[in-house]
């Protein structure tokens, strides 16, 4: 089990990493080049794509936050760090 979950979530990081530039990137500016041919006038829309290629860096490492089931704990706060530190020893 722990090996398919591994497997599992090591496919859907890259799947996902794989969409954001895709909808972020590709899309917009592909209809930014494409709009003109189609005489179609996107002026008042054209800034979205400086604000959607400016905003991937922060959305880039959301899939593997909420994929990876180590990153999704330490997220949500669920890992218990009582456990983890027995004892802690001070010397002078």
């Amino acid at each position: 089990m722990f090996e398919n979950t591994d497997s599992s979530q090591f496919q859907l990081v890259p799947f996902f990493k794989t969409l954001l530039p895709i909808f972020l990137f590709f899309l917009p500016i592909g209809a930014l080049f494409t709009a003109p041919i189609f005489h179609v006038d996107i002026g008042s829309w054209s800034y979205l794509t400086t604000y959607l290629y400016a905003l991937y860096p922060a959305v880039d490492p959301l899939p593997i936050m909420f994929i990876v089931e180590e990153y999704r704990k330490a997220f949500y706060g669920e890992i218990d760090f009582s456990r983890l530190v027995k004892h802690v020893r001070v010397y002078y």
